[in-house]
């Protein structure tokens, strides 16, 4: 795929983003390639400003609301191969949060649930070793400092309000 950029609408031609989900500032003597970061989700984030206010933007919206326009109301941006870092237009697409989170995830079997969410601190085999110890008469103290983990964690692991599936 050929690369095409466009003007970022709101910033008075000072970035462009391309096809290929790059984005480039006008804003130093020579254009630019700007740096992305990835948020805790996964997803590659970049910093744009304008009258000395900064605003973070994922990729994904970015080359979406440039190339395709505004998502019609209840839908979010979608990777239609699963891969958050594949940020290409042809990759790229509004979809509904049922037919992003529910249907395309668990085909992928990307299912945002347990160990594969971003931000779990524990994996399935510490869960079931938690609801062992737990059986067996630990204390929730002593489990916390062993997972490091929160008292509320432990407290809805054991009453499967978290973790659920396992």
């Amino acid at each position: 795929m050929r690369e095409i950029w466009k003007d970022v609408k709101g910033y008075d031609g000072d970035y462009q983003v391309s096809s290929l989900g790059r984005v480039k500032s006008f804003k130093f003597k020579s254009p630019r390639i700007l740096k992305q970061k990835k948020n805790n989700s996964g997803y590659f984030l970049v910093n744009l400003s304008r009258e000395n206010q900064q605003k973070t933007l994922t990729i994904q919206r970015l080359v979406l609301l440039t190339f395709k326009g505004r998502p019609p109301k209840g839908y979010e941006s979608s990777h239609l191969n699963g891969d958050k870092l594949d940020n290409r237009l042809d990759n790229l697409d509004w979809e509904t949060i049922h037919q992003n989170r529910v249907i395309r995830r668990d085909a992928q079997g990307a299912t945002c649930r347990g160990s594969n969410h971003p931000t779990s601190k524990l994996t399935e085999k510490d869960v079931k070793l938690i609801r062992k110890m737990i059986d067996t008469g630990a204390r929730s103290i002593d489990v916390e400092r062993k997972f490091n983990v929160s008292n509320g964690t432990i407290y809805k692991i054991k009453h499967r309000l978290m973790w659920r599936h396992i």
